[in-house]
Formats: structure tokens, C-alpha cells, sequence
């Protein structure tokens, strides 16, 4: 926010989570985010040139609807540090080029310096997106640290979904017309798809939220911030204790400080074919993933090798595409912690032979 003078230079992504399309109303729940870098060739805004597009294609195909995740693209967001609070054709476009579905949705934030930031949804009518204004704008603030949280909310059992600790923010997307349907929908793996006809991803008719409707999404999303908060306190308390029932672990020479005892030694780097490609994964979650600086992920087929940087955010992400071009192709992943201090774990792909 403060790398520019007058205004800050904007960050956008990929919003990432689920769509249920059992109830009446279709619900978009979103776990988490991947943010898509900017060369920012128009300034501080974040404006896609063509390498920028092309990052983000990438990025929506790695977060495809797949059996083996319950989280995928759902949407777009970004931040807005110029005057206003709208989206603008350019957005309208990246919803058109890579969020097809009538449901899904965009996100606006908008930060300030002294003052939480306010955020809003911005929903699609008739297949295009509304970016005049948005009918669920609300204060984007920072969560509590666990400490705060624990202290402020009483233990509670985490919500949906299972998969994470905290709860997602749930957001009611209007219904869309069976009478439109022409190709199949993109689902959750959890959903099974509408056995009664296919709707068009284009075309589809989607009315404007009304007024009971709105006032139900708005319930559903203080209902949501609540279970957050119960969540975080859940969370902690429970680290915590856990924490307490665990032996000191003594610091070795190789051993990064910080880091509790389980998992200490491992990121469970796997390695699997993802058709023509070969798709790289660690545990995102794990103890040296947290307390990473960055890392480096070293590629080796045969006598050629290349490395390539990895901040924080993508050792966040968990996953990593590389073209199959080599029957065997070894991976090395290091890890970098302050102190000068490192973890490396490796994985080797051999691609089975043809019938």
C-alpha cells in the first residue's frame, strides 16, 4: 500500500474455494487466495499485459475442478487504491476470459491507512459482470492474531469445510435459470452435476439478487465472521495444549529455529504425472514451510539442471507444473530460514513405460 507515492500499487488473483449448487441459491465458499504477479506496464494499477495474462491462465488452469481437491477458481479479486469504489471493462474482460461460470464472482478491496479496508463482491447479471457497483460491500479487516483470538472468543469446533481449520466467508449467488442450460456447469467434486440439462456458460440469464435475498446473504456472512472468530480460538487453543504435552526439541546445526516438533524434518515433497506434464506438491502446511524465507526448486534431467526461486507465496501455493520432457527427472527442494539455516528434501519422477 505504501510502495507509491499518493496511492499504492494494486495486487489481484485468483480467489479460490467451491461452489454448492444444492441449495436453491448456489453458494460460493472461498478458502483461500493464489495472488498472480503484475509487471505493471500502465502504472500502478493492476492491469494485465499480455505476460501478465498469460501468469494468470496459468493459474486458473493449476486451480481446475479436480477429485483430488475440494478447493478451485471461483473468482477474481483485486485491490482498488484509485478514487471509487467500481470495477471497471478491464476487469469485466479478465471475468470473461477466465471466470465463465454465471456464478462466479469478483472482489474489490479497497485499503486505507488508518482505517480498516472495505471490500465488496460484485456478482454477474445475464452472464456479464456488474461492475457499476456491488451489492455485498462490507469492512475487510485483518484477522486477529491466534493469541487475540484466544483470548477474545471461547473454543468452539471448527466449522465446514473439513478440509481446513477456519471457516470460509459464504457468499449467496443469484440462482440461475434452468431453462438456459446448454453445456455442462463446472462442479465441485462434493456436487454431483444437475441431472436434468446442461446451461450455457455464456448465455445463461442470472437475475439480480432481490431484496430478501440480500438481506439473507448479508446474515450469512456475519454468521460466517462469527464462526471465523470461534474458529481461531479453536485453533490456537488447541496448538497450544498441544504444544505444552510436547518434549523440548534441542536446536542441532541443521535443525531451523522455531519450528514445533511435528513434521520437523519433512515437507512431503511428491512427485506424480499430471498428463503432459509432471506436477510437483508439498505439504504447504508443514512446520518448515511456515518458517520459510524462500526456497529454491532445483530441476535436474540427466546432465542439465535449472533452479528456480520460490518466495513465500509460492511455497504457500503447495504445487508446481513442469513439462515432461525427460523419462526421469529429479527434483530438490530447499528451503531457506534466517539465521542461515536450510532444509532440503528431494523426489525423483520415472515415467512408466508404454505398453
Amino acid at each position: 500500500f505504501g510502495v507509491t507515492r499518493r496511492r499504492g500499487t494494486e495486487t489481484g488473483g485468483v480467489l479460490l474455494g467451491r461452489i454448492d449448487r444444492k441449495p436453491k441459491t448456489p453458494v460460493i465458499y472461498i478458502y483461500d487466495i493464489e495472488v498472480v504477479p503484475c509487471e505493471y506496464a500502465a502504472g500502478p494499477s493492476y492491469v494485465l499485459s499480455p505476460t501478465d495474462e498469460q501468469r494468470f491462465r496459468d493459474a486458473v488452469a493449476r486451480w481446475q475442478p479436480s477429485l483430488d481437491r475440494d478447493s478451485y477458481a471461483v473468482g477474481y479479486f483485486r485491490s482498488h487504491t484509485r478514487d471509487g469504489f467500481t470495477m471497471d471493462e478491464r476487469d469485466a474482460a479478465v471475468m470473461r476470459e477466465f471466470f465463465r461460470d454465471p456464478v462466479d464472482v469478483a472482489l474489490l478491496i479497497k485499503p486505507f491507512a488508518t482505517r480498516a479496508a472495505t471490500a465488496g463482491f460484485f456478482l454477474k447479471e445475464k452472464g456479464e459482470l456488474v461492475t457499476a457497483s456491488t451489492p455485498l460491500e462490507f469492512k475487510f479487516e485483518t484477522p486477529a492474531r491466534p493469541a487475540a483470538a484466544a483470548q477474545e472468543t471461547p473454543p468452539a469446533p471448527a466449522p465446514e469445510p473439513k478440509a481446513r481449520a477456519v471457516a470460509p466467508t459464504a457468499v449467496a449467488a443469484p440462482p440461475t435459470p434452468a431453462a438456459t442450460r446448454s453445456r455442462p456447469p463446472r462442479t465441485s467434486p462434493l456436487v454431483a452435476p444437475d441431472p436434468q440439462g446442461q446451461r450455457d456458460l455464456f448465455a445463461a440469464e442470472v437475475a439480480p439478487p432481490s431484496g430478501w435475498l440480500r438481506a439473507l446473504s448479508w446474515t450469512a456472512f456475519f454468521a460466517a465472521l462469527l464462526a471465523f472468530g470461534a474458529a481461531c480460538g479453536y485453533e490456537y487453543a488447541g496448538r497450544t495444549l498441544e504444544a505444552q504435552r510436547r518434549p523440548a526439541v534441542p536446536t542441532g546445526a541443521g535443525t531451523p529455529t522455531g519450528l514445533p516438533n511435528a513434521d520437523l524434518y519433512t515437507v512431503h515433497l511428491q512427485v506424480s504425472q499430471a498428463g503432459s506434464s509432471v506436477m510437483v506438491k508439498w505439504n504447504r502446511d508443514a512446520a518448515p514451510i511456515q518458517a520459510a524465507l524462500h526456497g529454491v526448486l532445483t530441476v535436474t534431467e540427466g546432465a542439465n539442471s535449472k533452479e528456480v526461486k520460490l518466495g513465500f507465496a509460492e511455497l504457500r501455493n503447495g504445487a508446481a507444473m513442469y513439462p515432461l520432457i525427460a523419462p526421469e527427472i529429479r527434483f530438490r527442494l530447499e528451503i531457506f530460514f534466517k539465521n542461515n539455516r536450510s532444509f532440503v528434501e528431494s523426489a525423483v519422477f520415472t515415467q512408466a513405460p508404454a505398453p
